[in-house]
């Protein structure tokens, strides 16, 4: 059977007033829900600058510390350092002609060892050698700072006619220890004044040494007064 008519719906009831809202909450950066714990998900504050307070310089990024370099495998060893003294002592006063005699030491007065120990007596132009002295070589006074050459290095069988300094090496030489040489010399008839001969010792561990002794030429005997006859 068909329906009849609905009845019709009265008047709805008016709505009250609504409840007043509360203050909200304040909103907030949506964080990533994968990843909830990301540095990226947590809400900085932001400083502003004050005028007229320093700001701290911004940190700077160090580099990564440089390897340091290892020291060589096979490292050289040191020797400790020596001291020589050099001394030359001789005739004073001689007269034109005359030989001179000088006694040359060399002592090590450290408490180490000298190694490649070397001398050497370069006379004036006013002396001559007038013995090979003992275990000596000569050189030219020009090169008695120089390295000793091979054809100078040859023991002469006598003494040079020219004046030439004469050189002395040992290997090493022990603390307290000391080398003794004595050579003669012979003034020449034309030498003047104060003449000096001048010693220099040196290590391969140790400093040089210098030393000079000078003889002083007095003029030449005066001749006998001959007889008168009669």
């Amino acid at each position: 059977e068909p329906e009849g008519p609905g009845e019709p719906e009265g008047p709805g009831e008016p709505e009250g007033p609504g409840e007043p809202e509360g203050p909200g909450e304040p909103e907030t950066e949506s964080a990533d829900p994968r990843t909830p714990d990301s540095p990226n998900n947590i809400r900085r504050p932001v400083v502003q600058p004050v005028a007229g307070v320093p700001q701290a310089p911004a940190a700077q990024p160090t580099s990564a510390p440089q390897p340091m370099a290892s020291a060589p495998a096979s490292a050289a060893p040191q020797v400790a350092p020596a001291a020589l003294r050099a001394s030359i002592r001789g005739t004073k006063r001689v007269r034109r002609g005359g030989f001179v005699v000088y006694r040359i030491t060399v002592r090590n007065v450290s408490n180490e060892v000298a190694h490649g120990v070397r001398f050497r007596n370069t006379p004036p132009a006013t002396m001559r050698w007038g013995s090979v002295p003992a275990g000596a070589t000569f050189i030219a006074r020009t090169q008695a700072t120089r390295a000793t050459s091979k054809a100078s290095t040859k023991r002469s069988a006598r003494a040079p006619k020219r004046t030439k300094a004469a050189a002395w090496s040992v290997r090493s030489l022990a603390p307290g220890a000391s080398i003794t040489r004595t050579i003669r010399m012979k003034m020449t008839n034309t030498a003047r004044g104060r003449n000096c001969t001048v010693l220099v010792a040196s290590a391969a561990n140790a400093r040089t040494s210098r030393s000079r002794a000078c003889t002083r030429v007095m003029a030449g005997a005066r001749r006998a007064a001959a007889p008168v006859a009669g």
